[in-house]
């Protein structure tokens, strides 16, 4: 292994791990938002309060817009990673030699198993709660965008929380289950802003916090964001190619809408208390996962 991710280098002090998220998140912000905007003003000619920004592109450009600053914010984690604490990149993703693409592979493959049964169940309990929605001509492009594109958008995330920010968490707090549950509650914080928390209210908001945890447990057991990343990979792949909502964060021309009323679902209660479970079993006995006492508390 180059580097095992419980146990890390001392050269790189807290203030650098600090550095480095700050440094991400306001280059997210600044720097995604500045672009944005410069894209945005070259196509709308007068922005107000009355002005639809997402009419002046079409949904596929729309889309690419709003993953604009997640690749900037992408790239300079890179950037941090060589520079403010002259490591690897792949040390932040990985305690293996090299990136582990069946790991991912493998936890995207189940995940879109498992909702894919979900929404079978679904469409066959009220096949009119989805709509027929899918644009041919634009659903290749979109399925471009989405193979190539939000692996970035998804990796940011995965390499700031799980990566970077568990690190951190971990030097400083000591036991890796604070770690993780502080993990969550920032990943929930930060997504706070998000529409489906606006329109479901509190109960999102558990359900982000609760997935954080999730994903930051499997990157801790599994010393890396593969099967972190492939789960997120494969959360968001589902909801831009193949079921949409009106209300949701990212709209695309998905294969279907989902019409029914929002409301925080069996769907989600069922994965909270058992799929997010099963996928831990699963992938503790595939990758033989041990000392969980000793990497917990």
């Amino acid at each position: 292994m180059e580097n095992d991710l419980n146990q890390l280098p001392e050269n790189n002090s807290w203030q650098t791990y600090l550095l480095s998220l700050v440094f991400a998140l306001l280059g997210f912000y600044i720097l995604g938002g500045t672009a944005m905007g410069l894209l945005i003003s070259s196509r709308v000619p007068v922005l107000n309060e009355q002005v639809e920004v997402a009419d002046y592109f079409s949904m596929n450009e729309y889309f690419i817009l709003n993953l604009v600053p997640f690749i900037i914010g992408f790239l300079l984690l890179v950037f941090a990673a060589k520079v403010f604490h002259k490591r690897s990149f792949l040390s932040f993703v990985t305690s293996r030699t090299a990136f582990d693409f069946k790991r991912f592979g493998f936890s995207f493959f189940i995940w879109m198993f498992l909702l894919s049964a979900v929404f079978t169940i679904q469409w066959m309990q009220s096949p009119s709660m989805f709509k027929w929605n899918v644009n041919w001509s634009d659903f290749g492009m979109l399925a471009l965008i989405t193979i190539f594109l939000v692996p970035l958008q998804t990796g940011f995330e995965e390499v700031f929380f799980r990566g970077f920010l568990q690190q951190l968490l971990i030097k400083s707090l000591g036991k890796g289950i604070l770690a993780i549950l502080m993990n969550g509650i920032l990943f929930g914080a930060i997504h706070s802003m998000n529409p489906e928390i606006e329109v479901l209210g509190w109960p999102a908001m558990v359900f982000y916090v609760l997935s954080g945890v999730f994903t930051a447990l499997i990157a801790l057991m599994d010393e890396g964001i593969e099967l972190s990343w492939g789960f997120h990979f494969a959360n968001n792949f589902f909801g831009i190619l193949i079921v949409t909502t009106d209300w949701q964060a990212l709209q695309t021309n998905a294969l279907f809408v989902d019409t029914s009323p929002p409301a925080f679902g069996w769907d989600m209660i069922i994965t909270l208390i058992l799929m997010y479970p099963l996928m831990i079993l699963v992938f503790s006995k595939v990758y033989k996962w041990k000392d969980w006492k000793k990497r917990l508390f």
